[in-house]
This record gives C-alpha cells, structure tokens and sequence, in this order.
C-alpha cells in the first residue's frame, strides 16, 4: 500500500464516478483544488486523462460501470493503491432519450445496470 501525501501529511482519498462531465467534473475539480487525492472513473479515457492532466492529485480510471467484473478490478485497485476511501461520489449515469414505450430492454438493461446495479 503506497502513502499518498498532499501538502506535507496524510490526504484523504475520494472515488468519483461518472467525474468527466457535468456535477461530476465540478466535484472532482473542487476536491483536487483543496488538496484531496481524488479517483476519478469515467467511460472515456481521453476525458479521465484530460482530467487527471490538470491536477497532480486525481488518478484517472476508465471503466464501465455496466460491467460487475470492472467494479471489482476498481475495487481491487482502490484497495492495492490507497488502502482506504474516505469519500465516494455516485454520480455516474446514463439516460436514453428514447420514449419509453421505445426503449429496448438491453437499453434498460444497461440504464439500469450503471444507474442502480453500479452503486450496490
């Protein structure tokens, strides 16, 4: 387990999902900006290393939060890498702007998956 120093002592660490747009990239920018090591997930890689490019304190991690086997590597990595979670932020979410008697059930499927299933 590696000791994350910010500003001369021990920081907390934070896990944002769904942190490269949005609330989510307000949240991740605010917490870097007061010294909080921050773990930001997000689908999009490019966007999660923009991110982590403009501060030296947010750890870009790109997943799929649909996928169990991905939360569990995300687990396992926070686990390995910080040894602690002081604060974790939801926020990741998907909407089809389909109408819903459109919707096809692998649509909803996925909807539900990364909107409910991810934070359980």
């Amino acid at each position: 387990m590696m000791e994350h120093n910010v500003g001369g002592g021990n920081c907390k660490v934070a896990l944002v999902t769904g942190g490269t747009s949005g609330i989510g990239k307000a949240i991740v920018q605010r917490f870097a900006e007061n010294g909080i090591k921050t773990v930001c997930v997000g689908r999009d890689i490019t966007k999660v290393m923009h991110l982590s490019n403009k501060f030296s304190n947010i750890d870009a991690y790109s997943a799929n939060l649909a996928d169990v086997k991905e939360i569990k590597k995300l687990a396992n990595y926070i686990r390995s890498e910080y040894g602690k979670l002081d604060i974790l932020v939801n926020n990741a979410g998907i909407w089809h702007t389909h109408k819903l008697n459109e919707i096809t059930f692998d649509e909803y499927d996925l909807v539900f998956r990364t909107n409910v299933a991810s934070v359980m």
